[in-house]
């Protein structure tokens, strides 16, 4: 059988000598990384009909470590890090609707918006202006934004304030009061009864995978 080779990361981080790869190994760990199913990359890489297979497959160490290798290598070809995620998270959490306002609060035009605003925008209409022309036709001039709307900034300082880790029990380990006071801010915002739930602890691995 054909066999592919791939850089394997090892638990810590560093760089471990090339891990050889079957054919199968190999579709398996790039079908993974592409719909993060067991089951998807289980028939893609043709392992057959039962679940057991798959999982097998997914438990075994180089493949693990192939798989977080091949999405390092996804992420740095595609410009997506950490840092700038949470930067887009963040200019939704904390937009400001003035900024795209002028002083006698008008919607400024679009290119005029500054990135945070524009990162934070959902959806936008724009409304076409036109004038009369002499041949009694119209010629169009313009467009205005005629609505718009952001994502929601309670939704985005839940998932912060959840990757922050100050919900749950983790109040009572990193800052309790002022987790709570987020909290209830976050209810006076959202004009609900929102109750934020406590993340389950993380699953244990073998230490040679994800």
């Amino acid at each position: 059988m054909t066999e592919i080779t791939l850089p394997a990361v090892v638990p810590d981080g560093q760089v471990a000598p090339l891990q050889e790869l079957t054919v199968k190994e190999h579709l398996f760990v790039n079908a993974f990384v592409a719909t993060s199913s067991i089951a998807a990359a289980g028939r893609i890489a043709k392992l057959g009909t039962g679940n057991n297979s798959c999982y097998a497959m997914y438990a075994r160490p180089h493949v693990r470590a192939a798989i977080e290798a091949r999405r390092e290598e996804v992420l740095a070809h595609s410009d997506v890090t950490t840092f700038r995620t949470l930067k887009e998270l963040g200019a939704i959490a904390y937009q400001d609707p003035r900024t795209v306002l002028d002083e006698a609060g008008n919607v400024l035009p679009l290119h005029l918006w500054p990135d945070g605003a524009a990162a934070a925008l959902a959806s936008i209409e724009f409304e076409e202006e036109r004038v009369k022309t002499i041949d009694g036709g119209w010629e169009l001039i313009g467009r205005r934004v005629a609505k718009y709307k952001f994502h929601s900034k309670v939704q985005a300082i839940d998932m912060l304030m959840r990757h922050q880790g100050l919900y749950g029990e983790d109040n009572k380990q990193a800052g309790g009061a002022m987790g709570e006071a987020v909290v209830t801010l976050l209810r006076m915002v959202s004009g609900t009864s929102f109750e934020p739930k406590a993340l389950p602890p993380p699953e244990a691995t073998d230490g040679a995978g994800e």
